[in-house]
């Protein structure tokens, strides 16, 4: 619908003095304001609940990133130093932070300031720090099994490169994330709940001694049961962390294998690592496994192979 405004215009010297136009001007539709309430509205999920730029779900964020930046930035210096510092293979310095600054563009967050280092260690692994656009520490003990394992065969056209990536973009991956920053926020939630707890148990128990205040003198009661057996109900909870990190891990070989396909890198590289590492596993029955890996924070090598192919073939069904 239109509706006629008429104003009052001056013309010039050489044409009516004033003269009245009309000018349409559109009514807001119906569609219009849905189209702003909804955006009003995501903007103000976005602020309460935000996304994670990784997996795209929403999440409670308890734990500001200018907190994760200062846990960042305060650890990775002692991390580095307490793993037997930075290495003196500049070669291999150089490989691993062009491989990174790479990969770091095709990531999902690509405007953080990423730092990598490889550190004079035997040990075959890598770590990140969250916080401060992530820090990322590779072990020369890793380096040398990449550059010079032969013992895997059918990855003849898998690069060091390829396997090096592979290794960064999974801890790319626990940074973007947040993986770590949700395991403090989890267990800084179970603490404060238990604390709630606790102070009503308090308060129940000295101010509401009335028969309407029942149900509270009962919560009362519950944490007065419940407190003695505190220190168990922690160490059940961080198992169930560690749950929770298999989850993760899951989640960072996957969406690294898809960093690696953005970057250009060959993500089959991503079953040459657990290849090998399998290869590593002490021989011991299989209900010890199964007992080993239900209290462990990570999952199997086996396992972790098998959601590999899903992916990659997954990956080459969209290409």
């Amino acid at each position: 619908m239109f509706f006629e405004v008429f104003v009052i215009a001056k013309v010039g010297s050489y044409g009516p003095v004033e003269q009245q136009q009309k000018i349409n001007v559109q009514k807001p539709s119906i569609v219009k304001i849905l189209s702003a309430a909804q955006r009003s509205f995501n903007s103000f999920l976005d602020y309460l609940l935000p996304k994670n730029l990784v997996n795209g779900k929403r999440e409670i964020r308890l734990l500001p990133c200018w907190m994760e930046e200062y846990i960042g930035s305060k650890l990775y210096p002692y991390l580095c130093i307490n793993n037997g510092g930075e290495t003196l293979h500049e070669e291999w310095q150089k490989t691993v932070e062009k491989i990174g600054m790479v990969l770091a563009n095709h990531s999902s967050r690509p405007d953080l300031q990423r730092e990598f280092s490889v550190l004079r260690s035997r040990e075959k692994s890598s770590w990140a720090v969250s916080g401060a656009g992530g820090k990322f520490a590779v072990y020369e003990g890793l380096l040398k099994v990449i550059y010079n394992d032969t013992s895997i065969k059918g990855y003849e056209d898998v690069k060091p490169e390829d396997k090096i990536a592979y290794v960064l973009a999974r801890e790319m991956v626990h940074v973007d994330a947040r993986h770590t920053a949700r395991k403090i926020e989890k267990m800084a939630f179970f603490c404060l709940a238990f604390l709630a707890l606790r102070l009503v148990g308090f308060f129940a128990s000295q101010i509401f001694d009335k028969p309407e205040y029942k149900a509270i003198e009962l919560l009362g009661v519950l944490s007065n049961l419940i407190f003695p057996f505190y220190s168990s109900i922690l160490s059940l909870f961080t198992i169930y962390l560690f749950s929770g990190s298999k989850s993760q891990e899951y989640e960072a070989d996957k969406y690294a294998i898809h960093y690696m396909q953005k970057a250009g890198y060959n993500p089959k590289a991503a079953l040459w690592l657990h290849e090998y590492l399998k290869t590593q596993e002490i021989q011991t029955p299989i209900f010890i496994k199964c007992l080993f890996y239900l209290f462990s924070s990570y999952p199997s090598h086996e396992q972790r192979l098998l959601e590999n192919h899903k992916t990659l073939k997954t990956l080459q069904k969209a290409c």
